[in-house]
């Protein structure tokens, strides 16, 4: 039985990524398409594509709204899945929610952090502290004391 070194098949397991972020040309070109019209769009190489379900009809649904979510769905499953069409359905989406993905792109395309982390706003942003030499060696007598209090 080998002892040491490197063993085949030892470590962790290499995992790919889902998806990987959009780099700059390519959140560039992503930003580009959106200012295309569907049409356009179509044109280029993105055709909805036939679906196995049939199209939803009215008289199979009890209320209006279940009829409009599984119409939804079935548009939904009929568009191009690939990247560029995901993209443009995120950022094309009306509220905060294009908005955000927006911005993301355009973070990507500027070379800008995509998230900004503040870690000032739970700590003082300066902290002045003046101890003497005295008050530290009676701290650590203190905590010397109390372990062995509990020691016994």
């Amino acid at each position: 039985m080998p002892r040491g070194g490197k063993r085949s098949g030892a470590g962790r397991r290499k995992v790919e990524a889902e998806s990987k972020a959009p780099n700059k040309a390519r959140a560039s070109s992503i930003l580009d398409g959106l200012a295309l019209t569907d049409d356009e769009w179509k044109a280029q190489g993105h055709p909805d594509h036939a679906t196995a379900e049939p199209e939803p009809r009215v008289a199979d649904f009890a209320a209006t709204g279940d009829y409009r979510q599984a119409r939804k769905w079935w548009e939904a499953s009929k568009a191009c899945q690939c990247e560029d069409c995901l993209w443009r359905r995120d950022c094309l989406q009306p509220g905060p929610a294009g908005r955000e993905a927006r911005r993301y792109l355009w973070d990507r395309r500027d070379g800008h952090s995509v998230r900004n982390i503040n870690h000032i706003h739970d700590k003082p942003i300066d902290l002045n502290v003046n101890l003497s030499m005295a008050e530290i060696v009676r701290a650590v007598r203190h905590r010397k004391q109390e372990y062995e209090r509990s020691r016994k």
